[in-house]
């Protein structure tokens, strides 16, 4: 979700020669190193949540608790119901087709291996940051309309974006508190972004006619030509080889 935020951010301000998905992972990259460092410094230390946890008295530190498989898979149904909310409403909803489309040129040419990885970025990031580090303080409520908020875009005709976010971050909050867990989450929110970026990928290219390839397009060599020998020019002739013969023979 938060992918579209940095569309417009990279479409507005990134310089020549850098790519989404380097700008994303190091945004990201700063975003994880901040819930790990804001839960640190928070006067929680990570064995002081060990034994919170072990005693019963609290989350693991910034919720990095293994859930069940049956909480885990929670996780990725939560994911696409939000993806087929998306679908149906884009269906439904001009503003939200149109939105689709803008979003679509905002993206840009992305292969399936680029979507997959920003979804990965974005899932991690933002859920340690929102319902693993913010999560103690903030709770459910805090935590989705703060969600909502970042996700502002600065565009007209995206208005109804932090709406969404909010809804989804709701829904992802209630994994969170039912689990107890920022995996499920986690889960739910790589599925989102997964899903809805590979789509966005290919409605770009069904807009501009460019085709989508499942990784990074790799030059192929040149295959070797072998050319045929030229043939050699004649050898020059002297003109006494080429004059004609005299009929009459050699004088006498």
């Amino acid at each position: 979700m938060g992918d579209a935020t940095l569309l417009a951010v990279h479409d507005e301000t990134a310089p020549a020669g850098v790519s989404l998905l380097r700008l994303a992972g190091g945004f990201y990259a700063i975003v994880t190193l901040f819930a790990f460092g804001y839960a640190v410094f928070d006067g929680l230390q990570p064995d002081r949540y060990v034994e919170r946890a072990a005693r019963g008295e609290g989350d693991a530190f910034l919720g990095l608790a293994l859930p069940s498989l049956g909480l885990a898979l929670a996780g990725i149904g939560v994911g696409l119901v939000i993806v087929g909310v998306v679908h149906v409403g884009m269906r439904t909803m001009p503003s939200v087709e149109r939105a689709s489309g803008e979003l679509a040129g905002l993206l840009g040419p992305l292969t399936t291996r680029e979507a997959l990885w920003l979804a990965v970025f974005s899932g991690v990031g933002e859920e340690l940051l929102f319902r693993g580090a913010l999560w103690p303080h903030l709770g459910l409520m805090g935590t989705t309309l703060l969600f909502g908020l970042v996700h502002v875009l600065p565009r007209r005709s995206l208005w109804w974006y932090p709406l969404f976010a909010a809804g989804a971050g709701l829904l992802l909050g209630i994994l969170r508190d039912a689990s107890g867990s920022v995996f499920p989450p986690m889960l739910a929110h790589i599925t989102v972004n997964g899903l809805n970026l590979w789509w966005l990928a290919r409605h770009h290219a069904r807009l501009t006619g460019t085709p989508v390839s499942p990784s990074p397009a790799v030059a192929t060599p040149p295959t070797p030509q072998l050319t045929p020998p030229t043939a050699m020019p004649p050898a020059p002739t002297s003109p006494a080889a080429t004059a004609p013969a005299d009929p009459a023979g050699p004088d006498a």
